[in-house]
């Protein structure tokens, strides 16, 4: 994949700042089931950076393989779920005591490619129209959102640069986050 390590160094920033975002709500939001469905605008930024951040990543895999695309939309990135193995991710959220497990892209369907994303149907929702879709900018989707943002670096650059070098962005990943996947074909590796 011709990695750059400023590239990579620039994605890890990225992840970092958007894991500190998070870890600022959760100052006044204490994690559990009740508290997944709380809203506000500064989870609604976040969301949307997090997934504007994933549709960048998306179009370089695009670019990568020589798609043709002048403006893709996710009738052209729910074709990176299979070639890209995004459906073997599976995340937990860890917030002592409480736990949550994630497959953020399990269910990416071609036949309904934004609305078989929730998280992303719930950014693109209230990115389009906040008035009636604010509530949709939950904090269980920033999470979910982040979920699918990590899976995608360890698709890039894989897990070790997140699970076992001595950053902030490692300790804060490895803080708040068990990355594994789930099920995978042997064939794959």
């Amino acid at each position: 994949l011709e990695i750059n390590p400023s590239e990579k160094t620039k994605a890890k920033r990225e992840l970092r700042i958007l894991i500190e975002r998070l870890c600022d709500i959760l100052l006044y939001i204490e994690p559990n089931q009740q508290s997944l469905k709380s809203y506000g605008h500064k989870i609604r930024e976040l969301l949307i950076l997090t997934c504007t951040a994933i549709e960048s990543i998306w179009q370089s895999y695009l670019r990568i393989a020589g798609a043709n695309t002048n403006r893709p939309t996710t009738n052209d990135y729910v074709k990176l779920k299979d070639k890209l193995f995004l459906h073997e991710y599976k995340i937990t959220f860890t917030s002592h005591p409480f736990q949550e497990s994630y497959k953020p892209f399990e269910g990416w369907d071609s036949t309904k490619p934004t609305a078989s994303l929730d998280w992303y149907d719930s950014y693109n929702q209230t990115k389009h129209d906040s008035q009636a879709n604010f509530d949709k900018a939950t904090l269980e989707n920033c999470i979910k959102s982040l979920t699918a943002i990590i899976a995608l670096f360890c698709v890039r650059y894989s897990p070790y640069g997140i699970l076992e070098e001595q950053d902030i962005c490692s300790k804060l990943v490895n803080e708040y986050f068990i990355i594994e996947l789930d099920a995978p074909s042997i064939a794959s590796f």
